[in-house]
Order: C-alpha cells, then sequence, then structure tokens
C-alpha cells in the first residue's frame, strides 16, 4: 500500500477579528491512504479526450486512475502503483511512451495489459461500459466544458462524448446502436449536432456560450440532486483527478479577476469552502475569500514519488492542460487630445478569440484626480488581431499642458459577463496629441451573402476627407448564442465615395427568424490607426444567394481551358511526308495526301 499526500493552503475568514484585512494561512499536510483496488487504469496518451475518458471512467468505475503528462513521467509515475494492483494502460493513437508494459513488466509489475486504440472514450464505452444510458455531448474545441460537466456526469452516472461536425455520424450510430434514457447537449455545438441528436430530445444547456453562466447552471442541477456546501474552484484550463468525484461541483473562476455573475452565485448560496486546485491561482484564491467570504482551500502540490532521501520533497501536482479559447490584451497608448479634451485609450487584441474589455482609468493631474470614465460604460468588443481606440471626453474639465500620469486597471474576458481577467498598469505617463477628426460616415444597407458566408455593409463617406472603417455586428442570434462578429480589414472611403466591407458569420436558414433586424456599428476615422467615431444603425436582415469561389472549382476550371487550348491547337501530321499541318487542312499542302479528320 502507498501512502499519497497532497498539500493544501487555507485561507479561513476569523469573524472575531473584526476591522483587520487579514488572512491567515494555514499550510495543511492531509494524508490520505488509498486502499488496494481491484485494478488501475493508466492513460498513455497525448490526446486530451484519451486522458478525460481514462479519468471519467475510473472515477465512475470506483478504480485508482492515472495519466502520464510527459515521456520523463512515465517511470516516475509506476512509483505511486503496487506492482500486485492488475494494471491496464490505454495508449491512445499518440502515446507519450510506446511499449510502457514492458517498461512495467521489467519494473516487476505481475499483472499487466495494454490496449492500443485510436479513440479511448469510444473504446471504454464499447467494451466496458455497456450498461450506461446517460450521456452528455459536448465539443473538444472547449475543454473546460468538459471539466464543468465531469462531477455531474459521475453523479448521474452519464458518459461524456465529444461531437463536432467531423465526426458526428459515429457518435450518433453509437447511441442508435444501444438503449439511451438521457442525453444533455452542453456548451457551444455545432448545428450539424443539433440536427443529429434531435430526435433524442435532448436537453441543452448553454447560456449564451457563456462559459460562467453554463458552468453555473450545471452547478445548479447538481445541487438540486445533492445540496452540499463544499466545491472545487478551478480556471477550467486543465485536467486534475480531483475535478472527477460526484461529490463536489466545479465553480469556474477567473485567473485574475472573478466574474460578477459567480461571485454574486457564491455570496448568494450555501456554500461555506472552496476547494482551489492550482498553485498559480494563489491570487484568485485571495479574490475569492475576500469578496465572498467563504473558507478557501489551496490544493498545490503533492510528496514526490521519487522516494528518495529522508524527506520527501514537494512535488507539483499531474495536470494536463486542455484546449481553451485565451483572451489578451495589450494596452498600446494612452493620449490625451487638445483639440477634442478627451483621453484615447488603445488596446490590441493580442489572443485566439475576441474579447470584450471594461476599462477604469484614474488621471493624476497636478495632484488632481480624474477617473473615466465619467459614466457608466458597457464592456466594448475587440475582434481577435484587432486594434481599437476609445475616446473619453472630459467635458468641462480642462486639462492644461502639464504632465498626467495615469493608472489603467482594464478587465477583459470572452463575453460580456464575464471578465475573468485584469491587465493593470502603474503611472503611465500620458502623451499629448492634437487631432481634430471632421470624417463622417454613414451606414446605407446591410445584405447576408450566402455564398460568401458573411454580411456586406455598404458605407457612404459623404465629407469632405478620406475616411477609414471598420464595423461591428452587435449581439446577433448564430446557433442560440448572442454574439457580436467584426470585420476582418479595414475600409478606406474617399470623399463622396461608397464601399463595402465584409463580416464574416456563418448563418443557416434558421437564424433568419431569429434576426429580423441587425445592429450595425461602425467605428471610423480619418485616419486607419483612430478610428475614434462612432456610428449606428438597424437594418432589416436582407440575404442574396452569391457565387462561392471554391479554390477545387478553380483549378478544374483552369485544367478545362488548358485542355481546349491543346485540342485547338493540335496539328495533323502527314502519314506520308511527315509535314505537320493545321488541324482544318483536309491535304497535306507538301505532297498532296488527304489528311484524316
Amino acid at each position: 500500500m502507498n501512502e499519497k499526500k497532497s498539500l493544501y493552503r487555507n485561507y479561513l475568514p476569523n469573524p472575531k477579528m473584526k476591522g483587520l484585512k487579514v488572512i491567515s494561512i494555514l499550510v495543511l499536510f492531509l494524508i490520505s491512504f488509498s486502499l488496494v483496488q481491484a485494478d488501475v487504469v493508466i492513460s498513455n496518451s497525448r490526446d486530451w479526450k484519451d486522458v478525460y475518458a481514462v479519468l471519467l471512467y475510473g472515477a465512475m468505475e470506483d478504480k485508482t486512475s492515472h495519466f502520464i503528462v510527459a515521456e520523463n513521467h512515465a517511470p516516475i509515475l509506476l512509483n505511486e502503483i503496487s506492482i500486485n494492483e492488475p494494471t491496464i494502460v490505454y495508449s491512445g493513437e499518440a502515446p507519450y511512451t510506446r511499449g510502457y508494459k514492458t517498461m512495467m513488466d521489467n519494473r516487476g509489475f505481475v499483472d499487466v495489459t495494454e490496449i492500443n486504440t485510436p479513440n479511448v472514450g469510444f473504446e471504454l464505452l464499447n467494451s466496458e461500459l455497456n450498461h450506461v444510458n446517460n450521456f452528455i455531448i459536448l465539443d473538444q474545441r472547449y475543454g473546460y466544458n468538459a471539466i464543468s460537466i465531469a462531477p455531474y456526469a459521475l453523479l448521474t452516472n452519464s458518459w461524456v462524448l465529444f461531437a463536432d461536425r467531423s465526426n458526428i455520424r459515429e457518435v450518433s450510430d453509437i447511441l442508435n446502436s444501444r438503449p439511451v434514457d438521457n442525453i444533455i447537449i452542453y456548451g457551444t455545438v455545432d448545428r450539424q449536432v443539433l440536427t443529429a441528436l434531435e430526435s433524442f430530445n435532448p436537453e441543452i444547456i448553454n447560456v449564451d456560450g457563456d462559459r460562467y453562466l453554463t458552468n453555473l447552471e450545471i452547478v445548479k442541477k447538481f445541487k438540486e440532486i445533492s445540496d452540499v456546501k463544499q466545491v472545487i474552484l478551478t480556471n477550467g484550463e486543465f485536467l486534475e483527478r480531483d475535478f472527477f468525484t460526484d461529490v463536489n461541483p466545479v465553480i469556474f473562476i477567473g485567473t485574475t479577476n472573478l466574474p460578477l455573475s459567480v461571485r454574486n452565485y457564491i455570496t448568494n448560496s450555501n456554500i461555506k469552502i472552496g476547494v482551489l486546485v492550482g498553485n498559480e491561482l494563489f491570487q484568485a484564491a485571495q479574490m475569492v475569500k475576500e469578496q465572498t467570504k467563504i473558507s478557501t482551500i489551496i490544493k498545490f502540490g503533492r510528496s514526490a514519488r521519487s522516494g528518495e532521501g529522508m524527506v520527501n520533497q514537494i512535488e507539483g501536482l499531474d495536470l494536463y492542460k486542455v484546449p481553451s479559447p485565451n483572451p489578451l490584451i495589450s494596452l498600446l497608448d494612452i493620449s490625451y487630445n487638445k483639440a477634442t479634451n478627451s483621453i484615447y485609450v488603445t488596446i490590441n487584441s493580442t489572443g485566439n478569440i475576441p474579447v470584450y474589455v471594461q476599462g477604469t482609468y484614474t488621471l493624476s493631474v497636478d495632484g488632481k484626480l480624474i477617473v473615466l470614465p465619467l459614466e457608466a460604460e458597457e464592456p466594448q468588443f475587440i475582434s481577435d488581431g484587432e486594434t481599437k481606440t476609445f475616446i473619453y471626453p472630459l467635458k468641462d474639465q480642462v486639462i492644461d499642458d502639464s504632465r498626467m500620469y495615469v493608472d489603467a486597471r482594464i478587465l477583459f474576458g470572452e463575453s460580456k459577463v464575464a471578465m475573468q481577467k485584469v491587465l493593470e498598469a502603474k503611472e503611465l505617463l500620458v502623451n499629448s496629441i492634437d487631432i481634430d477628426d471632421d470624417s463622417e460616415l454613414e451606414i446605407m444597407d446591410v445584405v447576408y451573402n450566402k455564398g460568401k458566408k458573411g454580411f456586406d455593409v455598404k458605407l457612404f463617406n459623404p465629407g469632405r476627407i478620406t475616411t477609414y472603417a471598420s464595423v461591428e455586428i452587435l449581439d446577433l442570434s448564430v446557433n442560440a448564442e448572442l454574439r457580436t462578429f467584426g470585420s476582418e480589414d479595414v475600409l478606406r472611403l474617399g470623399e463622396g465615395r461608397e464601399g463595402s466591407i465584409f463580416v464574416p458569420v456563418e448563418l443557416f436558414e434558421e437564424d433568419f427568424e431569429f434576426n429580423p433586424i441587425v445592429s450595425i456599428r461602425a467605428y471610423y476615422g480619418k485616419s486607419p490607426e483612430l478610428r475614434v467615431k462612432i456610428t449606428e444603425r438597424d437594418l432589416p436582415l436582407k440575404s442574396k444567394r452569391g457565387i462561392s469561389f471554391n479554390t477545387d472549382y478553380i483549378l478544374y476550371g483552369a485544367a478545362a481551358l488548358v485542355l481546349l487550348f491543346i485540342i485547338l491547337s493540335a496539328k495533323k501530321k502527314c502519314p506520308t511526308c511527315g509535314e505537320k499541318n493545321h488541324r482544318k487542312k483536309k491535304h497535306c499542302p507538301n505532297c498532296g495526301t488527304k489528311l484524316k479528320h
């Protein structure tokens, strides 16, 4: 029997210490003794879905589960397992260690089986889980959804299947081949998945594609069955064995900011304890404790498995990264525009998804503090890779040429209600500029082009200078989710000219009835970098068939033209003298021989 140790850092509120901002830190060394299990399952795969399947299966069937996180981790992991325990190794299509069974045999393990399969989840379902009739379907692109759903899946004896447009036929065949009692479709999935599973009458849990609101919905469902007062806290970016339990649900928190929706839920619930997994979430633990007043325990390490020395060293947790959209921003510039008496803030979206930002900027001018914005402001949208400048008027507050400094605190995240990150900067020098922008712009029309799969937005410049513009389609209902989409380019419009700018969005026929009106916002200005002026317009949704220029069709067309040219330019060879003649000639002009057609 092997002894396993987990290390926790504990933040406990002390009601007796009134008025003192003190966080008491208690480091607990919790020792849990694992009883000898009937068998052990190990994931030997570079595919996170295989790791997830093994952890879910182990928890569901009361087996001890492990996973390899790197090549050098494979032999270390064996120090945690008894050589007498029957063990099954599930090696995926891309294993970390080939011949892992041989390694274990050489270490003296007496009963090891290795199963090689391209899809561990399907293999386990078909060979070991014939008794499971409840299923949860989600998209593999959103790994955090798999973490969110794990405790509820175990509580309801449900197997998790990953489905998208590429494999939905295989998933549908599996479901049709066995009795199905209940299906939940969780989070954002492809429309083809919704269509293929419609006959099963699935329950759909998805709150506008927002990971935090959707997560809270499954937590509520969990607590309807088991009203526990302890939860697991994480940011949804990695797998860890403690997530796979039917005892405590998982609640998502941000990495550097606690989303307001999560804070309100915890504060108004009966939750008393949160176990936060991961030492990198130390700051998040402080936020949870301070803002919700629940006891917060951090699980940040475990005892080393090397067995070297008199005292074991602390070892990091076994964590496995999952794919996750990553909103990131950089603050490029803060300037004071004398011409408009306004502060310009320029932000670049550097992540792999669009981002919403909401900033607070505290100006320090000759010892006087000015907090911007002066009025309440909604979160602002920035497409991935886009740079956008926001303008904050100072109104009646006049600034002279004194040196100005600003403290910036920018909340940002993947949705308006999920500001899970914060960017802070202190004492930045504010640059002075003098730009008077008299550009003009009008939104004329919008048409959805089915061939190009996106919106053509027609713009007109009625002014006397060149105008640069980008556009957004606001709060569009796509696949039952409200989303905002932005143009990929900036349109240049000369004086008195009109033009179209394209916003890529794939709509299906059923989407049109939910979007009778399209809300358009254009950002424009006389400089392509400083598009600080805004105009908006609501227009009825129209569509046209359009032409889709598929690359294959272009290649086929070019090949046909080449073939036609070869045929038309071919010459006839005279069978008598060998002279090459034009294909239309009936007789050889050299020898008079009749030519064949």
